[in-house]
């Protein structure tokens, strides 16, 4: 049978009668024609009855059985259905579409190696059944098996060449093992053949974010909820989509969509929780990301985003905060199946030490202005390196620290399982995380404890981890000072500061111009900081400061602001506090490097301060005022600042913060001074020697090993 439209789900009240010897053994035409005419207009109330009735009248024939185990597949009552198709299977053994009806109900079971079981036979069967192929497909898919699967697609397609379905699906594989362009030609193969399959057309949105085709890919997905308004999934692609342009107002409402579309659509909730967030709803994001972990008791994406967005709440002490990263550990080790024996380890610091790097930012991401300082520098007469990239897109600059490796492993098609058994078996000395509960982590591997010691970097996160398997936290006495070990589950590692280098860009960077107040005839203050770092402590304080400077502006440069909806939003926030609209700028600068030409101070946020804004202000000239606040969030202004000797930057609290920005506005003397020589003052200091702050990285390494099992 075949479901020509969306069908009505029947309402079986009664379990079929088992076999009777007395009953007619030749069906009723007219009543098994009756089911067919029922079930093809939808009206499953009446075609299940007239099932019932022929597994009540002819039990030793299979057409009862199978027809009412095919209603109650699509009644979603699978069990049920599997009991029925395995009923008539006793009755024909040799029926190709009962077994492969019979796996289509064990696959939503999640017995996915009966399904597949299921498929084949019904391919053994029937040599030349596409559907079967594509449905074993579909069981590979779900148990990990992609090239399996691509091979049973492909199959499908040779028998069918026009299987929409079974393009699309090939396009799903090739897309989830990297082949973008290979999963474009899939999609548009799957259009060209049926142009209003809507699924295909936001699976190929999906392939053409990755590509970079973002225009291409709006049209994409409102292609498909065009053809289909009920498409949930659409609807969430366009907004996780509309998140990355910026258009955060567009991606609440489309995601809003998708979840009244399927409230069951966990990463629905996830991507709705990661656009309120860039307004500053940190609670409603929470809720959000709360209903996706609800629904998906294995969403270590969702957790490690609530986590990420819980740094920015003004409202957590620090007590508060690590208590929500003690229950993420206690969660991802509750998870963990294996964990690793490294009991034969056998520590030798004299050795040529293997060291690992497991990371999603081997690319153009603004991490690798910290990490290649290290990766490039390291010694490898000494230290064996492997790097474990986790990323999703690569470029010239995944090319270029490749050659800082001596073993580069891809584990983007890697589960938690493979990859940490990938490690275990690498014999590493040192497992180092780079990325912390940023997008594309894989903490879960780290909770299986893959190598015997493991440690948390800095560079791409800035706080805990929340695991207790891992064993250190690199930091500085600016960063990790003393007394905030009670709020890093891991060892706080401390070498001299800074603990990261920084290589600036040599690329598209400007001059440094002159202090825009000279010309200007008022004092500029600025942020480039992501939006999600306001919050009204922060505004009621920069309020006080534009009080205080007659004629003062501010301007915040973010992508968000390039849409009308957000800045709209963040005007009104701000003339909540006070601040008039026309003494703020709301900005977007596609090079952004030029934005800092136009700011005289840039005023840090907190809890959590700017990262790699700030020393990108500092490189262009522009000192940065910085509260000192929760450890290490609050404290990366400060680790960037003191090892400039710009202590004076450094402030302890709202009042003291408010002060010293009045009065370095009114010394135009000073910040135009300070603008001339900040960029040869990072050029000569210890942010930018990449040599001794990897040798203190190195030596913290072969100390760790040393101490290993004392």
């Amino acid at each position: 049978m075949s479901r020509r439209r969306s069908p009505k789900k029947p309402n079986v009240k009664r379990a079929p009668t088992g076999p009777s010897t007395e009953r007619l053994m030749v069906p009723d035409e007219q009543l098994v024609a009756k089911l067919f005419r029922s079930f093809n207009d939808g009206d499953f109330e009446i075609a299940a009855a007239c099932a019932l009735e022929l597994c009540d009248q002819y039990s030793d024939h299979a057409i009862g059985w199978k027809s009412l185990g095919t209603i109650l597949n699509i009644q979603g009552k699978h069990a049920q259905a599997a009991e029925m198709m395995q009923k008539a299977l006793d009755i024909s053994p040799s029926d190709y579409e009962l077994h492969n009806n019979l796996g289509l109900a064990q696959q939503s079971l999640g017995e996915l190696a009966d399904a597949e079981a299921s498929y084949r036979k019904a391919i053994e069967l029937k040599p030349d059944f596409a559907a079967g192929y594509n449905n074993l497909g579909n069981a590979h898919n779900l148990l990990g098996r992609s090239s399996q699967a691509e091979q049973s697609y492909r199959s499908a397609i040779d028998l069918r060449p026009d299987y929409v379905e079974a393009h699309n699906n090939l396009g799903t594989v090739l897309q989830d093992t990297a082949r973008l362009e290979a999963s474009e030609l899939s999609f548009r193969k799957a259009i060209s053949f049926d142009p209003a399959y809507a699924r295909a057309h936001s699976n190929l949105g999906i392939s053409l974010v990755a590509l970079g085709r973002t225009v291409e890919a709006e049209e994409s997905y409102r292609q498909a909820i065009q053809l289909d308004s009920n498409l949930s999934d659409a609807y969430n692609n366009l907004g996780n989509l509309l998140i990355k342009l910026g258009r955060v107002d567009e991606a609440i409402a489309a995601i809003s969509e998708a979840v009244r579309l399927n409230p069951e659509l966990a990463p629905a909730h996830n991507n709705l929780g990661l656009a309120v967030k860039e307004l500053g709803w940190f609670k409603e994001a929470r809720l959000c990301f709360e209903r996706a972990m609800g629904l998906r008791s294995d969403y270590h994406e969702a957790f490690s985003n609530m986590l990420f967005v819980l740094n920015y709440d003004d409202q957590l002490s620090s007590s508060d905060l690590y208590k929500e990263y003690e229950a993420y550990g206690a969660w991802a080790a509750s998870r963990v199946k294996h964990r690793f024996d490294q009991g034969g380890y056998k520590s030798g610091a004299d050795r040529r030490l293997k060291v690992g790097y497991s990371s999603p930012d081997f690319r153009g991401h603004v991490c690798r202005f910290f990490m290649e300082p290290l990766f490039s520098s390291h010694d490898h007469d000494q230290f064996e390196l492997f790097a474990y990239s986790n990323a999703q897109s690569t470029d010239q600059h995944t090319d270029r620290m490749r050659k800082y490796f001596d073993h580069w492993v891809d584990v983007t098609q890697l589960t938690d399982d493979q990859m940490a058994q990938r490690i275990y078996d690498d014999q590493l000395d040192i497992l180092v995380d780079m990325a912390g509960h940023t997008t594309g982590n894989r903490l879960g591997v780290f909770a299986m404890r893959p190598a015997p010691i493991q440690v948390a970097s800095n560079m791409g996160y800035g706080y805990t981890t929340g695991l207790r398997e891992i064993d250190y936290l690199i930091g500085d006495e600016n960063l990790t000072p003393r007394g905030c070990e009670a709020f890093f589950s891991e060892q706080l590692w401390r070498i001299p500061a800074p603990s990261c280098a920084y290589r600036p860009p040599v690329e598209r960077v400007p001059d440094v111009d002159k202090l825009p107040a000279l010309t200007k005839g008022y004092v500029t203050f600025g942020s480039l900081a992501r939006t999600l770092r306001f919050n009204e402590s922060v505004f009621k304080v920069w309020k006080e400061i534009l009080d205080r400077v007659p004629d003062s502006r501010l301007r915040l440069d973010q992508r968000l602001f390039a849409a009308e909806g957000p800045r709209e939003f963040f005007w009104t926030r701000l003339e909540k506090i006070g601040i008039s609209r026309a003494r703020v700028d709301l900005t977007y600068s596609t090079h952004h490097w030029a934005a800092y030409n136009e700011i005289d101070v840039t005023l840090d946020p907190w809890p959590h301060n700017g990262g790699t804004t700030t020393i990108e202000s500092l490189w262009m000239g522009v000192p940065v005022l910085s509260k000192r606040d929760r450890p290490s969030v609050g404290l990366i202004g400060a680790a960037y600042l003191m090892p400039l000797g710009l202590d004076e930057w450094v402030v302890n609290s709202e009042s003291e913060y408010i002060e010293t920005a009045v009065a370095k506005a009114t010394n135009l003397g000073e910040l135009n001074g300070l603008r001339n020589c900040l960029r040869q003052k990072i050029a000569s200091s210890p942010i930018v020697d990449a040599e001794t702050v990897t040798r203190n990285v190195e030596a913290a390494y072969k100390s760790m090993v040393a101490q290993y099992g004392r």
